[in-house]
């Protein structure tokens, strides 16, 4: 029990220090000194940074492509299927803020390793997602996009305030609970403004 108690507290260690610092900027003794621990016992634990790396990357791109398919795969009907993804895909990345911009900031650096780890762990298309889609635009209710623009559109509007995060607190003048305020309301907002935007 203690070992698993010790190995847990070094996963979560490195995580903090992934997350904001990435692979090349995280150091073994940061994450020690993050868990509370030497770093031979770290080293007990995990060889090498990255072992330690690809745990908390692979975690990171799972975490992601399960709400992906949870959400966009979905038995709903399409209105129900946004409503529910633009939801829970924004309140993921509201309470996981470093986490795209350290998926986007490692795949950016070119590394083989982040390249194969991506590739291992993101198997996921959103199939049942984009038959629906089709479906009702064969039926004359939706406007016939391109289906990878629509759900790339989703991401995009969903992610931007949270990466642009520093940059739009300054211009807007918000404090961290205006913001958060904006975030919860951007919800509802985006719900209604894709589901009429795709309507014809």
């Amino acid at each position: 029990m203690i070992e698993k108690n010790t190995e847990l507290k070094i996963i979560e260690a490195a995580r903090k220090v992934f997350l904001v610092r990435g692979y090349s900027g995280a150091r073994m003794q940061d994450i020690a000194d993050e868990a509370g621990i030497n770093k031979a016992m770290l080293h007990y634990y995990f060889r090498n940074k990255d072992k330690l790396f690809e745990s908390i990357f692979s975690e990171s791109v799972n975490n992601i492509r399960d709400i992906f398919s949870q959400s966009l795969n979905s038995e709903k009907e399409i209105d129900n299927t946004l409503i529910n993804f633009i939801a829970t895909y924004s309140e993921f990345i509201k309470n996981n803020r470093y986490l795209p911009s350290f998926i986007i900031n490692e795949m950016q650096q070119g590394s083989e390793m982040v390249e194969d780890l991506f590739k291992k762990n993101i198997k996921m298309y959103p199939i049942e997602f984009i038959k629906k889609l089709k479906k009702e635009q064969s039926l004359g209710t939706l406007e016939k996009y391109d289906p990878l623009q629509i759900i790339v559109s989703i991401i995009g509007l969903c992610l931007f305030p949270v990466l642009a995060q520093p940059v739009l607190k300054i211009l807007f003048d918000y404090d961290d609970n205006k913001y958060d305020k904006f975030l919860t309301e951007r919800v509802a907002f985006l719900q209604k403004f894709i589901i009429k935007g795709l309507k014809k």
